[in-house]
């Protein structure tokens, strides 16, 4: 008899349920959620989300479907969009995930899967790979980014270019 009961004493300290995790509720969600960022009484930013879920106590807002434009002098000068981010307002940093795409007004366009935006430096940052679309049909790629918000001024870690020729009849070849 004890044994059994020892026996069912084990099973029940192995059924234990270990403590739930604590799922954060956002204290407001947003459909069509928009943000306006102002610099020296000049437009800065102008941010548009599908979704947003909002957490105050944190000061971070969840977003999905993002789409950013950038000013400069009151005209557009950077368009960032991703499928999802995190706003920290604090840290004045945005994080762009997943799809990521920046297009300048220089013309260049850059495709990453994550991107760093840090407000106070405007700078962009990713420490995942990166690919950027020069308006000569260039090709720059690599292993981590920084960069202005222009993409004028480009920093990449392992970084190498493909330049594509033309053929006779217009098509294109790659050439590393």
């Amino acid at each position: 008899m004890r044994s059994s009961c020892l026996g069912l004493g084990l099973i029940f300290l192995s059924c234990q349920q270990s403590p739930p995790l604590l799922v954060r509720e956002p204290d407001a969600i947003l459909h069509q959620f928009t943000a306006k960022n102002y610099r020296n009484n000049e437009l800065d930013w102008f941010l548009t989300a599908e979704r947003g879920e909002l957490y105050l106590g944190d000061k971070e807002n969840h977003l999905f479907g993002v789409h950013i434009i950038h000013y400069e002098n009151g005209k557009r000068a950077t368009e960032i969009s991703s499928r999802r981010a995190i706003q920290k307002e604090n840290e004045k940093t945005l994080l762009l995930e997943e799809d990521v795409i920046v297009r300048s007004i220089t013309g260049r366009t850059l495709y990453a899967q994550e991107l760093i935006w840090y407000e106070n430096e405007q700078l962009l940052v990713s420490h995942k790979p990166v690919k950027i679309s020069l308006p000569s049909g260039d090709i720059i790629e690599g292993q981590s980014l920084k960069a202005d918000k222009r993409l004028n001024k480009i920093t990449l870690k392992e970084g190498r270019g493909v330049h594509p020729t033309y053929e006779e009849d217009g098509s294109r070849e790659r050439n590393s």
